[in-house]
């Protein structure tokens, strides 16, 4: 089932939109958005809000959704779509919330990989990468090998290096996760559509 939903999830990105015979209009040109430049400028800001809704739309089935306090699989009490801040054992939260959550931190999520991406990203790349600082933190994602690869301009090599992260913390051991393998295999595929 998951793998239908995320093949037609990609397929969303695959095809390019075409107009036939479109109407003569006039368009007066914008004035270009003035980007920091220079080494190291972050391009900031935050996604529109389809591209936020489709970050939402990938991130949601990864996650799973619980309404009462688990712990995950490194001992970390979590609930809902993987919302771990100021949760304790024996908490609830309703779908509502949930969902909530989910959008809010995906958005705080987005905003801060923009923060250390210096160039722009297709939708499928920002997907990608909001998906994986999502599950392994803001500070691994903006230290990580792909996140430079990429900002060298390795579109290829950056989107592959969302693989090296296949490994969960458990006990104070980093281990091999199939679940993690699995997650990384579709960011990267995302992240490399055009």
């Amino acid at each position: 089932m998951f793998a239908r939903l995320l093949a037609a999830f990609l397929a969303l990105f695959a095809k390019k939109p075409t107009i036939a015979d479109p109407l003569p209009t006039y368009t007066p040109t914008p004035e270009p958005v003035k980007r920091p430049t220079g080494k190291g400028a972050a391009i900031g800001g935050v996604a529109t809000a389809s591209v936020l809704a489709a970050i939402v739309a990938f991130v949601a089935p990864w996650e799973g959704v619980r309404t009462k306090a688990y712990l995950d699989i490194a001992g970390v009490p979590t609930i809902c779509y993987g919302h771990t801040k100021d949760v304790r054992m024996g908490d609830t939260a309703t779908l509502a919330q949930c969902d909530a959550w989910l959008a809010e931190e995906v958005e705080e999520f987005n905003r801060a990989i923009r923060k250390c991406i210096t160039r722009e990203m297709t939708v499928g790349q920002e997907i990608g990468f909001t998906d994986i600082s999502y599950n392994v933190g803001i500070g691994a994602f903006c230290g990580s090998t792909a996140l430079k690869r990429f900002n060298a301009g390795d579109d290829e090599g950056g989107c592959e290096a969302l693989k090296m992260w296949d490994k969960v913390r458990v006990n104070g051991q980093l281990q091999r996760n199939d679940w993690q393998v699995k997650r990384r295999a579709a960011e990267s595929a995302l992240c490399k559509k055009d």
